[in-house]
């Protein structure tokens, strides 16, 4: 219970431009002839500098309440000119892909050499462990082996009593 002389306070505290740059291997020759299936292209951690952030508000994350992804895109950095249409339907997962009840974003616009993602359900504090969340990144896999830049930004929303 709050009292009188106390305030709830809300403060967000946008987490921007989270990168991971990964390599993708080409589909293998056989496959290139059969129907295209989607697949893991990649399974990893990607680092949270959440705490830095904290710091600067003087909360703590016993306060944190939300963390949503609020925007992200896939860029190719190697080779260039890629149809990034290509990704169109690829999808972004956190901690597990089980069901697609646990799908975050995927993939629909293409702005340039941009992929943008539509995000699903982005909310993802259950997922944030010590600065860390698990990314698994669902598409069909290219003719030529790439390397491509995942950016995502997103909003943590602390709750305290002052």
């Amino acid at each position: 219970m709050i009292s009188c002389q106390e305030e709830l306070l809300s403060i967000d505290i946008p987490v921007k431009n989270q990168t991971i740059v990964f390599d993708v291997e080409p589909a293998s020759k056989s496959a290139e002839n059969s129907p295209k299936v989607k697949e893991v292209l990649y399974n990893g951690i990607i680092y949270i500098n959440i705490a830095q952030a904290m710091e600067a508000q003087n909360v703590s994350f016993e306060q944190l309440k939300s963390f949503l992804l609020t925007q992200g895109t896939l860029e190719e950095e190697i080779p260039a000119g890629y149809d990034m249409s290509k990704f169109i339907g690829a999808e972004l997962y956190f901690d597990n892909m089980d069901s697609l009840s646990n799908l975050v974003a995927r993939a629909d616009i293409v702005e340039g050499s941009k992929l943008r993602f539509t995000i699903v359900n982005g909310e993802l504090l259950d997922q944030l462990q010590n600065d860390q969340l698990h990314v698994i990144f669902v598409g069909i896999r290219p003719s030529v082996p790439l390397r491509l830049k995942l950016e995502m930004d997103f909003m943590a929303n602390f709750r305290l009593i002052r």
